[in-house]
């Protein structure tokens, strides 16, 4: 998973899916991973259930805390997949 791009590093690599960088929200006690969720996302066949588990949120930059530009300040961030 590479953050902030949208395609792979160059042609040996192969692009499984691009999206967004996403997490549990900040103050939630177990936020630690980043996910990279497809910008297509499909729900599960009876998942659409409250369970009471973590929710996603989008990860967006900060101008305080990375460099702008080439970051915009409240974007959502992308991401992308790739395999070789």
């Amino acid at each position: 998973m590479i953050p902030a791009r949208i395609e792979c590093p160059d042609s040996s690599w192969t692009m499984e899916y691009k999206g967004y960088l996403m997490t549990e929200k900040y103050d939630h006690p177990r936020n630690a991973v980043y996910e990279c969720v497809d910008e297509n996302p499909e729900s599960v066949d009876g998942g659409e259930g409250n369970t009471d588990g973590a929710l996603f949120y989008f990860t967006r930059s900060t101008c305080n805390g990375l460099p702008c530009p080439p970051y915009v300040n409240n974007r959502a961030i992308t991401c992308v997949v790739c395999t070789k």
